[in-house]
């Protein structure tokens, strides 16, 4: 498991990440992604207290560097909180999961429902 329990969907979104269309992308760039601070604060807090916080972090580079000629500003960031929400599916609550993955999943699925 490269990325952990949720390595074929983080994977899938990565390869998602690499094809976005400069529409997808400015959607995206358009949610306001500062609100999910908090919540991804008390994420990042769960994945040091499962020791999985050196994982999540080389997780990160790989989405970064594939999404690294695609995403811009803010786009970059729905794309790190839907990643996290992914990484640490088993760790966190339907609602932290939902503020994380809301964004992406309200431009890429047309929906805010866990997937």
């Amino acid at each position: 498991m490269r990325y952990g329990p949720q390595t074929t969907a983080i994977e899938n979104l990565i390869n998602r990440v690499k094809y976005l269309t400069p529409e997808q992308v400015r959607a995206l760039g358009d949610n306001d992604w500062k609100y999910n601070y908090g919540v991804r604060c008390a994420v990042r807090d769960e994945l040091r207290n499962a020791d999985r916080e050196i994982l999540w972090d080389k997780t990160w580079c790989v989405a970064w560097a594939a999404g690294e000629d695609v995403l811009w500003g803010n786009s970059r960031n729905i794309a790190r909180d839907a990643i996290l929400a992914l990484f640490a599916r088993d760790l966190i609550s339907e609602a932290d999961f939902n503020i994380l993955y809301g964004p992406w999943a309200a431009v890429m699925d047309g929906s805010t429902e866990r997937t």
